[in-house]
């Protein structure tokens, strides 16, 4: 399965990713929801997660990286796994491109 968030791009290529906002616009989430509440909700331990899930697509987000930290902290505690996230923009690197990515 592989679902896509809508986004803004018209005029916005050289964005960074931080500033990278979902057109809400599209009617996604209902479209998500469905398409996750289908195929998992046989499955085993699903129910943990439902309504995790069901929150974060009923949620109002206007940018990606919001909703793509709520995910990623939601699951990390799911998973009881412990680690501190830490948004690169917080480091104010330099640089373009690959010099960017090594001074972050």
């Amino acid at each position: 399965m592989w679902l896509t968030v809508p986004v803004k791009t018209c005029g916005k290529f050289d964005q960074n990713i931080c500033d990278v906002e979902i057109d809400n616009s599209i009617p996604w989430r209902r479209k998500h929801w469905k398409t996750i509440n289908l195929a998992y909700q046989k499955a085993p331990y699903f129910h943990l997660y439902k309504d995790f899930l069901a929150d974060a697509y009923t949620r109002d987000w206007k940018l990606l990286v919001d909703l793509n930290e709520y995910l990623i902290r939601g699951f990390l505690s799911f998973l009881n796994i412990e680690k501190k996230i830490t948004r690169s923009s917080s480091f104010q690197p330099q640089g373009k491109k690959t010099e960017l990515l090594i001074d972050i």
